[in-house]
């Protein structure tokens, strides 16, 4: 079951904004509390990209927090091929000096899995592994 199952956990407040990994009961989970201003979209996007790859979904959220989340969502999608509002326009992806310039070279970054399958990457297991997360997150 935990390969299936996903757990999404909002919380009032914590040490942190953002946790994941793999809870004591083996199921890979998101924790997000209130203090991000954008836990909303993160709630959403996760039911549609987990249910995308037909996962089961626990939801660790108040019933009125997950309709306030539909409703600031609307007609968004996990897909969105633009900036939301609270992201940044520019990404920083820290790697190689060799791994930057076949990023320039390639234009994109490519998954860990695609550059595990073209012989690229010689590590054994991405580091989303070691930090519990689904194999389907190095795609």
């Amino acid at each position: 079951m935990p390969d299936k199952c996903v757990r999404f956990k909002l919380l009032e407040t914590a040490d942190f904004n953002v946790f994941t990994g793999t809870a004591a009961d083996g199921i890979f989970q998101l924790v997000v509390t209130k203090e991000n201003a954008d836990w909303p979209y993160r709630l959403r996007d996760f039911i549609q990209y987990e249910s995308a790859l037909s996962k089961d979904i626990i939801l660790d959220v108040d019933e009125e927090d997950l309709e306030l989340a539909r409703r600031v969502y609307e007609n968004h999608n996990y897909m969105d091929k633009f900036l939301r509002p609270y992201e940044q326009k520019v990404l920083v992806h820290t790697t190689t000096k060799e791994n930057y310039a076949a990023i320039m070279q390639d234009g994109y970054l490519k998954s860990w899995n695609l550059l595990k399958s073209l012989g690229v990457e010689k590590e054994e297991k991405p580091i989303g592994y070691l930090l519990g997360d689904p194999p389907d997150y190095s795609d």
